[in-house]
């Protein structure tokens, strides 16, 4: 009897089987069709000329390879030399290639040829620019001091002269930077830079030790026998206590009268900080503004700088035109002094402030 059960309940279970699949298609083969179309190269890296902020860098390559009916063979080359050729596929209608090649500044040609199993062939030449925009932009400038060994201008080869004992670090944001001294600084003959357009751009280590709560950054004004007119003519950069803090204030002439570009709390910086800081102003016949790390802290109308009498740029210091107010050597770091003769705009900043990274 027990065995009958057993027998009766399998039979019951093929019923239920044969019966849910009552109704549904067995599988059949689909024939994919003739292959009528050529395989196609999508390019989605790199998407034109590759801007780098070092002359060699990595560049990531990026492609799509597909077909209609199947893949046969991909390969891809770089300058002439082989990346990879494949002739197996997970997915049989689509291949990604990726990479990430080392390459130099300069002309780059990435070849991909992809053919299917009816022998048709896509080959897809493309032509690249590897550029260093920031290095172009530095090129710009009409004075470059990148203390890279030296307090050499990199634009006339003129050499500063040295005041005190200022000395030269190995960790700045792009190689050597210039370490300030008490009662140290340079100066250049500030003849050439005297431009009815002015930009400057730099990098501050600031120094958390210094004995003083100001300091001179970048000057060009005349001597001063009467401190008050002289500060009608070109422009003064400096640093002062702001709230336990350091603020930063640029002060110009227009030939008649001095104005102030303070920014108050947002030009702010704390000393104690470990970071390099990036500064930006500039000046034109409608306006100044200044800049901190890429953000406008302070900006309004002027006239324009009148350069009369100012024949001399000093760095990390306000002496010897600039010292009535105890505005003398900084004790920080600096690195890749940059000066214009236009107006830095606010993307060529943010290019220079890429520097640092």
């Amino acid at each position: 009897m027990k065995i009958f059960k057993q027998i009766i309940l399998i039979v019951l279970a093929v019923f239920f089987i044969t019966a849910c699949n009552d109704g549904i298609d067995p599988i059949t083969r689909i024939e994919p069709g003739p292959d009528e179309a050529a395989p196609v190269v999508t390019l989605i890296s790199p998407s034109g000329d590759v801007n780098a902020p070092t002359d060699v860098s990595e560049v990531d390559i990026r492609f799509e390879a597909t077909d209609d009916i199947e893949l046969k063979t991909v390969s891809v080359q770089l300058n002439g030399t082989s990346l990879g050729s494949y002739d197996s596929f997970n997915d049989y209608r689509r291949f990604i290639g990726e990479y990430s090649e080392e390459l130099a500044l300069g002309d780059h040609v990435l070849e991909i040829v992809v053919t299917d199993m009816a022998g048709k062939s896509t080959t897809k030449t493309v032509n690249f620019k590897k550029v260093n925009t920031i290095r172009d932009l530095m090129n710009e400038a009409a004075f470059h001091l990148a203390f890279n060994g030296d307090y050499v201008d990199e634009v006339s080869a003129t050499a500063a002269t040295v005041v005190g004992t200022p000395s030269l670090g190995t960790a700045g944001v792009d190689g050597g930077c210039y370490v300030g001294a008490a009662d140290s600084y340079l100066t250049f003959d500030a003849t050439g830079l005297q431009s009815a357009e002015f930009s400057a751009s730099f990098f501050l280590n600031i120094t958390a030790t210094q004995a003083t709560d100001r300091a001179g950054i970048l000057v060009m004004s005349p001597e001063n026998p009467n401190f008050d007119d002289s500060r009608k003519f070109g422009f003064r950069f400096f640093r002062e206590n702001g709230g336990g803090l350091q603020q930063f204030k640029l002060n110009a002439g227009n030939g008649t009268a001095e104005k102030w570009f303070d920014g108050g709390v947002a030009a702010r910086v704390n000393p104690a900080t470990t970071e390099w800081v990036h500064f930006v102003f500039t000046v034109s016949s409608t306006g100044a503004k200044v800049y901190i790390d890429g953000v406008v802290v302070k900006e309004d109308t002027f006239d324009g700088i009148d350069w009369t009498g100012c024949n001399l740029l000093s760095i990390m210091s306000g002496a010897p035109r600039f010292a009535n107010w105890n505005h003398l050597s900084d004790e920080s770091k600096m690195d890749e002094l940059l000066i214009y003769d236009r107006v830095l705009t606010q993307a060529e900043i943010d290019l220079l402030g890429l520097l640092n990274n």
